[in-house]
């Protein structure tokens, strides 16, 4: 048996990066980058108005009062995208617009709220200083400045920048394709629901597991590809996996216990899978196995979606964001405060993993989490996973846990 770091770090470190492929820039988004990029110059290029009002020399607004208002001549009337004909002298002021290039000579821009323009003259009625309301030529990116790390998740304030750069394209991780097939002679696939009375016979019930491991890959860069349902013999299950060995990892849900029908151990080393760990410290998901066929990866987790969750997010999606070019690659726990108690079998060596939902109080925005119960909230609302320590069966309301959130906080009514 092997603990949850070493479980994480052993699939993390077989996982190889699959190499860099050229993208258009918006396809990139949530991709890893793949190359450090920096900005090729600087923007603004020019110093801009960063207001609709007057520019001038601010030296020549010495003195102003509202009672006393400085004088300047109207030169020009600047736009963005214009260009000024001659530089401003002592004395001259233009009206300028949002995102107008500053002519040369100018130094302060006024808004219009604080002048007033008549007949070819702006009256002035405040001291100004030099730069005010100005954006100076680099404010935003500077030449030379980072815009995207190398493993960095690109995101749409990337995309901004990069494109302000005049990148339309952008290298990023290319994304691994990940086979997942489910065992057992139970579950049957939703699509093969055909009849008004469905397919199912007794004791059956529809392989969700499969999609929602689909989805996750999603969610951490890869392309699923799902492979149906294997039946329960050694036959099947080994036969699968090699139809997968041409994807980058194969994740196998079910068949992970000590019953006569659990046969995916077996199966994996018939098809030529070496093994690299069987059994880990955690509860649910305590035998999960993770092996490798040539290059491949192959995980083996449970079939019970919420067991197979947590399997995922603790060491599958390290490995395959490692494989997509990831440099963060999780998974990131955060200690909140409990809003209900948990109680739990106490097992020695083993954390619990509670299926739970994370929530803002309402009148002070602190994190609470709670514990998943069926009878008040459907799966769906599930948020987070909860850790008990090993060898502790109960903690309190109010105390402090880790949670694991899959998703963003809902805002709700602080516990009672």
């Amino acid at each position: 048996m092997v603990s949850l770091d070493e479980a994480k770090n052993a699939a993390v470190d077989c996982a190889p990066f699959l190499g860099a492929e050229k993208v258009e820039v918006l396809k990139g988004w949530n991709r890893a980058s793949a190359d450090d990029v920096l900005a090729g110059f600087d923007h603004p290029r020019w110093d801009k108005s960063a207001m609709d009002g007057f520019g001038f020399r601010a030296a020549d607004t010495a003195g102003a009062s509202p009672a006393s208002p400085i004088r300047l001549r109207l030169t020009a009337t600047l736009t963005a995208g214009g260009v000024a004909s001659a530089d401003i002298g002592p004395g001259e002021a233009v009206r300028i617009m949002t995102g107008a290039v500053i002519p040369p000579g100018t130094d302060a821009v006024a808004p219009l709220e604080e002048a007033h323009a008549e007949n070819g003259f702006v009256f002035i009625q405040y001291p100004a200083q030099a730069g005010q309301y100005i954006r100076k030529a680099g404010d935003e990116v500077g030449a030379g400045s980072r815009i995207l790390d190398r493993g960095e998740e690109i995101r749409a304030t990337h995309i901004e920048s990069l494109t302000l750069m005049g990148r339309t394209h952008v290298e990023v991780g290319r994304r691994p394709l990940v086979a997942i097939f489910s065992t057992g002679d139970e579950v049957v696939e939703p699509e093969d629901h055909r009849t008004a009375e469905g397919a199912l016979g007794h004791g059956q019930f529809y392989c969700s597991i499969n999609y929602y491991m689909a989805a996750l890959v999603m969610e951490a860069g890869g392309v699923p590809l799902r492979m149906g349902i294997a039946e329960d013999s050694l036959k099947s299950t080994s036969e699968r996996v090699l139809a997968c060995a041409n994807a980058d990892a194969v994740i196998i849900t079910g068949g992970t216990g000590k019953g006569d029908k659990d046969l995916v151990a077996p199966a994996m080393a018939e098809a030529g899978v070496e093994l690299v760990f069987k059994n880990v410290d955690m509860w649910p998901g305590t035998y999960s196995a993770f092996g490798l066929l040539g290059r491949n990866l192959v995980f083996n987790i449970p079939g019970n979606p919420s067991a197979a969750h947590i399997c995922y997010e603790l060491f599958v999606r390290p490995a395959l964001r490692r494989m997509a070019g990831y440099r963060d690659l999780g998974p990131r726990f955060q200690r909140v405060t409990l809003g209900a108690g948990i109680r739990v079998k106490a097992r020695e060596g083993l954390p619990n993993f509670v299926r739970g939902r994370v929530v803002f109080g309402a009148s002070d925005g602190r994190l609470f989490a709670m514990p998943w119960k069926s009878e008040d909230l459907p799966p769906s609302r599930m948020n987070a996973f909860v850790v008990v320590p090993a060898g502790i069966g109960e903690v309190r309301k109010g105390e402090s846990a880790d949670v694991l959130l899959f998703s963003p906080p809902q805002q709700d009514d602080p516990p009672g």
